[in-house]
Order: structure tokens, then C-alpha cells, then sequence
């Protein structure tokens, strides 16, 4: 089978980390995968467990990069489909491979997989004129999956067919991040010892609500004085952060660490005291659909503060695994921040819930087997053997 899709590694984003994650337990011969050339993507593809096709394109996020992308990798994927003899099409972004796919199905009969994410809904939202078309992407498609089932219910509220939808969560590497690692190297470099830190590792946009923390931390400092705010993530809104940072100064609590390669994040995780990603709602972007992040924040055995937005209630459960909170009020924020960092007991056993729901409930392969399922039962996966189930990975 052939995935296309315009986020995969080592473009860094939670949609990048899903599809990577899932495929990775299907046998090596059963799955090629079609994405664009972005640098660095040639030591990443030597030790992908599959194959991967790059094509030179438009990587930037304006209308004019997305329409010349979904030309150069659907043209792309043409050619793969009949070179590499595909029986089976996955459309990691239903706008643009989702186009092809349709046409394809209609065409040659090719069943098709679209996948949705939170941020597809916004797009719909957008641009109207393309929901008929939409919803025929996704009603004609063998099956829907979904990243969550806040996800499920808002495309089945503009008319998608429940019947063919299906949830495969986001997961994460319970073996990756645990409890227990040493996390001197990071306390050291950014002079954390003696602090009580909250960490949000995200990239710097406008929907992650990384702005809702620094303007609780007044509040907080109230009650708290040593806490200290690490923030792992580059992009857009750091100047605006910074700034914001200097008009309620709060420059001795607040430290920017940048971009971390994920082989660092579990230090930085076992670093924390309480994970926290605020995210909110804007017009005309994502939202967040689910957020991979809280899970690894769970299964280093850490509490985490989330917001009462898009799919983050099914990645936190309030009162189990974290707190979840109203991003709009600052005192809210403040008051759940506080009473993590000065209850440790109560920290202590949100933790450990969320590391045990992590190990019951969320690892890659239990997704992966469910999503190999769902593909099994699809006419032409049955005569596939390698898409009825997931192979045992190191």
C-alpha cells in the first residue's frame, strides 16, 4: 500500500510523528510511502523500516505552495502506484492526496484510506465552496480514520458516513518515555536545580496557548516563587512570546530552549514537575485534535494541564492523568498549575495514572494492530496478507 502525505519525518509535527509511528509495525515490504524532499529526510528514509519516495516541492504553508505540492506529489504518486503495483492508497491529507485518491478510485476502482487530523476541519470551515467535494472524498473512501473521536463527530457533523469512520489514537513509546530518567544533563544546562518546573514542548503557533502560562505566571509566582517555565519548541510566536515575557516581567522565570531532537525530549519530560500546553481555538487554524505530547508527559509518569479544547479530554483525563482547564481564563490556569506543583502527593498519583493508562491504553503498537485491522478488512487487503497484521519491532 502507498501513503501520501506533506508532514512526515523529519518535518517535526504531531501528524509527522502518527503516520511515521503507525507504519513502522507493518511488515517492510508491505508499505511505500510518498513525501517531500525537506533536508535531512535521507538519513531518516537509510533507517525507515519501509520504503520512502521524495519528491522535490513547495514545503511552506500559503495557498499557492499547498496547490503546487498536491500537483507534484499526486503527478508523483501516479507513477508509484503502477511501478510498485498498489492495491491499497492511504491519503494522509484529505485537501490535497485525497483529490487523487478520488479520482483514482473513480478511474481504476483503487480503494482508498483518507486520514483526518484536527486541523481539517478548519479547512472546511474556510472554504465552503470544497464541502460537497469533500464529503465525497471521504463517503466514497473504503474508510475514514480519525485521530480522535472529537475529530469523528466534528466530520460526521458536516455529514461524513459514521459507518465507515473509524479512531486509531495518537500513541507513544511507553519504552521511550518512562519514569526514572536522568534528567541532570538538562537541569544543569539551563539552571533548573532548586526549581519547581512546568514544561510545554510545542511548536511556538499561535494554537498552542503557550501565551495563557507566561500570563498565569504572576499568579503563580505568588505561590510558588522558585517555579520556573521551560519551553522546548521553536517557531512564529517566539518574538511575541519574548516580548510579552519582558512587559510582565518574568524574565528570571521564563526559558526558551528552542528546538530539541526527540532522542532529548525524555530528559527534558524527567526534568519537569508538570507538563502544561494550553492549547485554544483560532479562527482560520488548527485545533488541537488530540496532542501526542500530553501521552508522553503521561508515560514519563508526569501530571499535565491541558485546556477543554478539540481532542485533548481523550489524551487527559480530568482528575486522572492531569487537570484540564478553561485556556481563557488566566486564573484558572494559575490555580492548576499551583495546585500540582505545591501538592506533591496529588502530582504524585496523577502521574502514576497516567503512566498506567499510557501502558493500558496508548502504545504505538496497540494502534497499529487496530489500524492493520481496519485496513484487513478492506475488499483487496484480504488477498494482502500483509495488511491483516503488524510484525514484532525491535
Amino acid at each position: 500500500m502507498l501513503l501520501v502525505t506533506s508532514d512526515f519525518p523529519p518535518i517535526v509535527s504531531g501528524i509527522s510523528t502518527y503516520y511515521y509511528n503507525l507504519f513502522k509495525y507493518f511488515p517492510r515490504d508491505s508499505v511505500v510511502v510518498l513525501a517531500p524532499w525537506v533536508e535531512g529526510c535521507e538519513e531518516v528514509d537509510r533507517q525507515s523500516p519501509f520504503k520512502v519516495y521524495r519528491k522535490r516541492c513547495a514545503t511552506g504553508s500559503s495557498l499557492s505552495a499547498k496547490i503546487r505540492r498536491l500537483i507534484v506529489l499526486d503527478l508523483a504518486a501516479v507513477g508509484i502506484i503502477f511501478r510498485e503495483r498498489i492495491r491499497l492508497l492511504n491519503s494522509g491529507q484529505v485537501v490535497s492526496s485525497g483529490v487523487l485518491a478520488w479520482l483514482l478510485g473513480r478511474v481504476f476502482g483503487l480503494p482508498y484510506v483518507v486520514y483526518l487530523h484536527g486541523g481539517d476541519g478548519e479547512t472546511l470551515r474556510r472554504f465552503k465552496l470544497v464541502n460537497k467535494w469533500i464529503r465525497a472524498i471521504i463517503n466514497s473512501s473504503a474508510a475514514t480514520i480519525t485521530n480522535s473521536d472529537s475529530t469523528r463527530r466534528e466530520f460526521i457533523g458536516i455529514g461524513g458516513n459514521a459507518r465507515i469512520m473509524h479512531v486509531v489514537n495518537p500513541s507513544v513509546d511507553p519504552e521511550v518515555y518512562r519514569p526514572g530518567i536522568d534528567a541532570t544533563r538538562v537541569i544543569q544546562k539551563h539552571k533548573l536545580a532548586g526549581r519547581k518546573v512546568i514544561l510545554t514542548v510545542a511548536r511556538l503557533g499561535a494554537i498552542k496557548g503557550h501565551d495563557r502560562i507566561i500570563g498565569a505566571l504572576p499568579l503563580v509566582r505568588q505561590r510558588v516563587p522558585n517555579v520556573v517555565y521551560l519551553i522546548v519548541g521553536s517557531g512564529p510566536e517566539r518574538g511575541r512570546l519574548e516580548r510579552m515575557v519582558r512587559d510582565l516581567k518574568v524574565e528570571d522565570a521564563v526559558v526558551f530552549a528552542g528546538f530539541i531532537p526527540d532522542p532529548e525530549l525524555p530528559e527534558y519530560y524527567s526534568a519537569c514537575d508538570v507538563f502544561a500546553m494550553t492549547s485554544i481555538e483560532v479562527k482560520n487554524q488548527d485545533v488541537e485534535g488530540f496532542g501526542i505530547v500530553y501521552l508522553e508527559a503521561s508515560a514519563s509518569g508526569k501530571p499535565v494541564v491541558g485546556s477543554r479544547t478539540g481532542g485533548i479530554s481523550e489524551a487527559v483525563l480530568d482528575g486522572v492523568s492531569g487537570l484540564l482547564v478553561n485556556a481563557e481564563s488566566t486564573a484558572n490556569v494559575a490555580e492548576a498549575l499551583v495546585r500540582i506543583l505545591n501538592d506533591e502527593e496529588f502530582a504524585g498519583r496523577l502521574g502514576r495514572q497516567g503512566r498506567e493508562r499510557v501502558e493500558r491504553e496508548f502504545s504505538w503498537k496497540r494502534s497499529a494492530t487496530k489500524l492493520a485491522g481496519l485496513l484487513g478488512a478492506i475488499g483487496h487487503g484480504k488477498s494482502c496478507g500483509c495488511l491483516v497484521r503488524t510484525q514484532e519491532v525491535d
